[in-house]
């Protein structure tokens, strides 16, 4: 019986970076911590950083104020699947 091999944690963090930025193109997203726990019996990565979303067009700078749309997220990363399971942002 062949044990399937986790994901490594850099690995995680590219998971989480590409799915951020398909999600959000043209945003900056910068990586503070991965951690690894088992949910629902699974290894998961819990991935943690901050995202800073491009502007949603011309006019919203007339509108909103100057300052970047800067959130903080977490990403979780099924260690054995290699995907996505959820994420959220603060």
């Amino acid at each position: 019986m062949d044990e399937e091999k986790i994901a490594t944690e850099t690995e995680a963090q590219i998971i989480a970076r590409r799915f951020l930025l398909t999600k959000y193109p043209q945003s900056r997203v910068s990586l503070s911590s991965a951690q690894l726990f088992t949910k629902d019996n699974s290894p998961v990565y819990l991935v943690r950083g901050q995202i800073i979303m491009r502007s949603r067009g011309a006019l919203e700078h007339f509108f909103f104020s100057t300052s970047p749309n800067q959130y903080s997220f977490k990403v979780e990363v099924d260690a054995k699947q290699r995907k996505v399971v959820n994420y959220e942002f603060d």
